[in-house]
């Protein structure tokens, strides 16, 4: 009896210490993204809390509202002595931040600072380094690149030795992102591939959607058309599977576009038409007219003049002269067309209107190919020396064009040659995981067994137990996106474009008008290495303060990376967004730098897009955007373009 006694004393001291001890240490494990409680038996509390992470983090969130409506519901179930949890709410927080009103940047800087500051941040790596990463976010918002670099690749760097392959896909594609803005084309497609199939593997699809778009959106910008068409049609997969007809029709003219450029015609024809007689079913007049416009193109190629000019007619009734880029060419190919009608009067009118629809948005592609048929025409009337003049501009454009497109192949066979070790990488990474995952679940079966060990009453292997369980709390915990801006006080990246995304679909849902202005500073390193990186601080602050002095109600202003800005101009018609863009580019240049040293000036480049009916993804806006402001940078910086890809 005495040694019965004595052995169920000891079980209930044994079981009571480690109770205290896991009370004190409070490292519930972390298996698959949900936390558990030191004895793996959730509450209903620790359950709906751990299901509402799981939906915030999934791709089935889709609004704001929702995922303020989940995260103030997890704060009236959270509990102070609920660590784990507690550690990735602080990560869903820093999400929380409004960087679009003033001082929250800050704040949200101040927040990410203290929560990494906290004891128990240090056992919870993935929550960590998600912290980290947002601290980085944030600073890139202030106009810290250098910082905000150096803090993406240390958290990559930690996120690959640690085998988290989400964090290293964020990583990398935020870090892609801010390379891409910067005109490192070559280093931001190797992050943004490396992501994008990181992002594949792990079945985020959104993410892989939104990085392949963006991918082959930079192989043509700089003009690579056979890597574009090769993403364009990983696009057109997608589309198909899913079986969204206005995404597969969309990128149908994207990839007629893209063949035409390749010289492949019927290819192109077939396109064209498949997408012009979905939109004429669908009863979009606009967009229908807008194919029609490559109809005519290819058909003129093809040497079908009647036919052409019939889509041409047929556009003619519905394109705007506001239509940049649709209207521009439809007048180019109608001139094109008139001359093989030996129609030159005609032909020289279309031309002219062509003209200055192509000068008003600084589209270099257009002009060049408008000078090689202003040359023929002219030729055709016998006038040679006007021909010469045309001809000799023409050359002059191309050439800038070839170094272009030269620069931009260049950049496509480094990746491709880093693609298989970028491969190799990404399938390293996914084993390692896999073997990680086989490691959790022998580690949770093993602590069942020691718990069972606990209750029979054995002091040693509680102890063991202990230890075990805290040991295996290291690389298993979630993380967080947090990011602070502290220079411009600006709007982050992050909060920018959700504001984006929410103005494009309320636009596009009650087709109100919906502008964007994409601008940067121009030769910004030359800036920074002549006054010095404070000097540059300083000019970053003052344009920042000029872009939001232009601001009317709910127009906002961010900074996407570097020297780069994005505003938003709900509500707002091209012509006004035109004329406000105008309007930063000479209040930047007129600013007063008196403060700055001796000879410092500053000027910028800004490229305006409006929603068009064709639009089906904010990035089409933003992307056409991008490419007037290249069309900006290439006649003569120091100016607004607007352009439509």
């Amino acid at each position: 009896m005495a040694i019965t006694r004595t052995l169920t004393l000891s079980l209930c001291i044994c079981f009571l210490l480690f109770f205290n001890v896991c009370k004190a240490s409070t490292q519930p494990m972390t298996i698959g993204g949900e936390a558990n409680t030191e004895t793996s038996v959730l509450s209903a509390k620790q359950l709906r809390i751990d299901s509402l992470f799981l939906y915030i983090d999934s791709e089935e969130m889709d609004s704001a509202e929702e995922f303020e409506t989940a995260m103030a519901e997890i704060e009236s179930l959270l509990t102070t002595d609920d660590i784990a949890r507690q550690a990735r709410f602080l990560r869903f927080q820093c999400r929380q931040f409004d960087d679009i009103q003033e001082g929250e940047t800050e704040k949200a800087i101040a927040f990410a600072t203290q929560s990494l500051a906290k004891p128990f941040m240090d056992q919870y790596h993935q929550d960590r380094l998600d912290l980290e990463l947002c601290k980085s976010w944030y600073i890139e918002r202030s106009g810290d690149f250098d910082t905000a670099v150096a803090g993406y690749s240390a958290v990559i760097k930690e996120a690959t030795q640690r085998q988290e392959l989400l964090l290293i896909a964020d990583g990398r594609s935020i870090r892609g992102g801010l390379l891409r803005y910067q005109g490192l084309f070559s280093q931001a497609l190797e992050d943004l591939i490396i992501a994008h199939d990181l992002y594949v593997k792990l079945d985020r699809q959104l993410e892989a959607e939104d990085l392949l778009a963006g991918i082959a959106t930079a192989f043509r910008q700089m003009g690579n058309y056979k890597n574009a068409l090769k993403y364009y049609l990983q696009i057109e997969a997608k589309h198909t599977e899913d079986s969204n007809l206005d995404g597969f029709n969309y990128i149908q003219v994207m990839i007629g576009i893209t063949e035409e450029e390749l010289g492949h015609l019927d290819e192109a024809l077939n396109r064209f038409m498949q997408a012009y007689q979905y939109w004429e079913a669908q009863g979009d007049l606009v967009v229908r007219a807008e194919v029609a416009v490559n109809l005519a193109s290819a058909l003129i190629h093809m040497q079908d003049i009647p036919q052409a000019m019939a889509y041409l007619d047929e556009a003619e009734e519905v394109i705007e002269p506001d239509n940049f880029q649709t209207y521009s060419f439809m007048k180019l190919f109608r001139a094109q067309a008139l001359l093989v009608n030996n129609q030159l009067d005609e032909a020289h009118i279309n031309l002219e209107a062509a003209r200055q629809s192509f000068d008003s948005v600084s589209n270099l592609r257009g002009t060049e190919q408008l000078l090689e048929l202003e040359s023929k025409l002219f030729f055709q009337q016998k006038d040679y020396l006007q021909a010469y003049t045309s001809l000799t501009r023409y050359l002059e454009v191309h050439q800038q064009l070839n170094r272009q497109r030269t620069s931009g192949q260049t950049i496509a066979m480094r990746t491709q040659f880093n693609s298989q070790q970028i491969e190799l990488e990404n399938k390293h990474l996914v084993e390692n995981q896999k073997l990680k995952q086989h490691e959790v679940e022998i580690l949770e079966i093993n602590k069942l067994q020691q718990l069972i060990i606990i209750v029979m009453g054995s002091m040693i292997l509680i102890i063991l137990a202990v230890l075990t369980f805290k040991q295996s709390q290291k690389n298993r915990f979630l993380s967080v996106l947090a990011m602070t801006d502290h220079l411009t006080q600006l709007p982050n990246r992050r909060h920018i474009y959700q504001k984006a995304q929410s103005f494009f679909e309320h636009a596009r849902h009650n087709k109100h008008p919906f502008s964007v202005i994409t601008f940067d500073a121009d030769h910004f390193k030359l800036v920074n290495d002549t006054f010095g990186h404070e000097a540059g601080d300083i000019a970053l602050q003052h344009i920042a303060n000029s872009a939001q002095s232009l601001m009317r109600n709910n127009q906002i202003v961010g900074r996407t990376g570097g020297e780069e800005f994005l505003i938003l101009l709900p509500a707002t018609s091209l012509t006004a967004a035109m004329r406000i863009a105008t309007q930063l580019v000479n209040s930047v240049k007129e600013a007063d730098y008196s403060a700055l040293p001796t000879g410092f000036s500053l000027t910028i480049s800004a490229g305006v897009s409006t929603l068009q009916a064709s639009d089906l993804q904010l990035a089409t806006l933003i992307n056409r955007a991008d490419d007037a402001l290249y069309s900006a940078k290439n006649a003569g910086r120091n100016q607004a373009a607007c352009q439509k890809c």
